[in-house]
């Protein structure tokens, strides 16, 4: 059996949306797959996502566009953009058709919580070893523009070493904190920040090189996820292992990550009653093949996913953290 046999099985009838939520299973099947490569349990868990969630159906009966760029932000445009989508990809070639797309519109790689930038990190890296994933592609980049919401971009530079003293002056910010109030939801509470320029003068984003700045916003990151167990801090970790994952699709990657930067810092500003946390530097004995066995044995798409993300993160940076972050989520979640 092929992964794609099974990811495009699951992934054709449905669209990559459940209401106003996201369709992860393609996600978790790929996470699963680079995780154990156990076909029986990608397919016991495919089925049992399909039993318990409701994921919206691809509609046969659309209206066709003329171009992709008539799908941007439009989620019920998602079956006519996947059409244009696939026509790109066999006149373009699909290498062209993912760079083109991420290099037009580098402004939505935080859309849907960071989701459509996962969703086509894990399908083309899942290319990489079983091309019949050139659909899941196809589908990944089709969400990619249907789900696009615009993000914005920081100006200000501050040395990494400032970066916790920076974000909890953001935190306590009077100006911040009520805008934040006077907004409900989540989406709001963004869209209000990236329109208010005051918000933008008061941003930051880190000097410094690659890695550093990756080291810098990991190092903020995992001990408040471990503290919090907080979605929105999971999926900045995940979403930034997916961006640093498609690093060679992107012109400037330097710019990029300035981009990310500015996404988390903003969607981490939405959680209400954060606090900085320190790491607690302990290192986890455990080795990752046991951790890997016991995440992947979850029924959680998001266990699932971080523990790949962590496992691939700290194949790149050898960060300990990284290993005991995933332990924290998987005690925390058999004891909830």
């Amino acid at each position: 059996m092929y992964i794609s046999e099974l990811v495009n099985e699951y992934a054709k009838p449905y669209t990559p949306y459940m209401r106003e939520l996201v369709n992860h299973l393609p996600m978790g099947q790929l996470a699963l797959y680079h995780l154990s490569k156990d076909f029986k349990k990608i397919k016991s868990y495919s089925e049992y996502y399909v039993k318990n969630f409701k994921i919206n159906l691809v509609d046969s009966h659309y209206t066709k566009v003329d171009s992709i760029e008539e799908c941007l932000g439009k989620r019920k445009s998602y079956e006519p953009c996947l059409e244009r989508v696939t026509e790109a990809i066999e006149t373009e070639g699909l290498d062209e058709v993912i760079r083109k797309t991420l290099n037009r519109y580098p402004y939505g790689i935080s859309s849907g919580l960071f989701h459509t930038t996962i969703r086509l990190f894990y399908a083309v890296e899942g290319f990489k070893v079983d091309k019949g994933l050139k659909e899941e592609v196809a589908r990944a980049l089709a969400y990619y523009v249907t789900g696009y919401k615009e993000a914005k971009k920081f100006k200000n530079r501050i040395k990494s070493s400032d970066f916790n003293d920076q974000m909890k002056a953001l935190m306590n910010d009077p100006y911040i904190n009520k805008l934040m109030e006077s907004n409900p939801s989540t989406g709001q509470k963004i869209k209000a920040m990236y329109n208010d320029q005051n918000y933008l003068n008061e941003g930051f984003v880190i000097e410094g090189g690659e890695e550093e700045k990756i080291r810098t916003l990991l190092g903020f990151l995992i001990p408040m996820h471990d503290h919090y167990q907080n979605i929105i801090i999971l999926h900045c970790i995940t979403g930034l292992q997916a961006l640093i994952g498609l690093k060679d699709r992107f012109e400037d990657f330097d710019e990029i990550l300035d981009i990310m930067t500015t996404c988390i810092i903003t969607h981490l500003l939405t959680i209400e009653g954060l606090t900085i946390q320190e790491s607690s530097h302990v290192i986890s004995e455990k080795k990752w093949e046991d951790i890997i066995r016991e995440g992947s044995d979850s029924k959680d798409v998001h266990m699932i996913k971080y523990t790949y993300t962590c496992n691939e993160l700290d194949k790149l940076y050898d960060i300990p953290a990284l290993k005991e972050s995933v332990m924290i989520k998987i005690n925390k979640d058999s004891r909830s």
